[in-house]
């Protein structure tokens, strides 16, 4: 250590501070980055019923080796109020690692936060977004093929293996009429009329009694 002074001989400071320099960054690594642990996910924005990947690399060792296997996270919505909790698990292969993965169930932006882990390690947190899909939207493009293959399936079940086709937009006015058979049913509706409103009905049933009364009258009845 006290003769590295003379790397200066014939080459100056070069070597000398290259030695020096990346001696110190590497001792003073941990203590320069302080609480800015490496807590990221996978990506920022999910669609819904995606895996939610969140990973924690803790650059302090000493702190790593006082950590436990698991380190709780709590994940709170856009008002700030806490809508689930979960755990970071340590890696196998990594000792300064942990991991987690969930599943995004609800559209929102949440924050996911760590408490403090220590007495220089500060809390930790991270923002991501969970939205709808819009599968309709990704390939907006007709699919001639899958379209072909959807009215062959559709034409062999109805028996109808003769009128099946694609239309194309710019043909549906001109073809439609044509190629889809009418659904329509006839259907009679009797009509209902109720009798006491009916005249001839009432003159029936008045000649009915008329008749009684003189039947009766006639055979002494009365």
């Amino acid at each position: 250590m006290d003769d590295t002074w003379r790397w200066r001989y014939y080459t100056g400071e070069n070597i000398f501070d290259t030695f020096w320099v990346q001696a110190f960054r590497y001792l003073a690594r941990t203590k320069k980055l302080g609480s800015k642990n490496d807590f990221h996910s996978s990506q920022n924005v999910y669609a819904l019923g995606e895996k939610i990947s969140l990973s924690l690399k803790v650059t302090n060792q000493a702190t790593a080796r006082q950590l436990g296997e698991q380190i709780d996270v709590e994940i709170f919505d856009k008002d700030n109020k806490p809508v689930r909790r979960e755990k970071l698990t340590r890696l196998e292969d990594e000792a300064e690692s942990y991991g987690l993965s969930f599943t995004a169930d609800t559209p929102g932006r949440y924050t996911a936060r760590i408490g403090q882990m220590s007495t220089d390690q500060k809390g930790e947190e991270l923002t991501y977004d969970v939205v709808v899909p819009q599968l309709e939207l990704s390939q907006p493009q007709m699919d001639h093929g899958f379209l072909g293959q959807l009215v062959d399936t559709a034409g062999f079940s109805a028996g109808n293996t003769q009128g099946s086709q694609v239309v194309e937009f710019k043909d549906a006015k001109a073809k439609l009429a044509s190629l889809i058979p009418s659904a329509a049913v006839k259907k009679v509706d009797p009509m209902n009329e109720p009798l006491w409103n009916v005249p001839l009905a009432m003159v029936l049933f008045v000649l009915l009694l008329t008749t009684e009364w003189v039947l009766r009258k006639v055979k002494g009845m009365l």
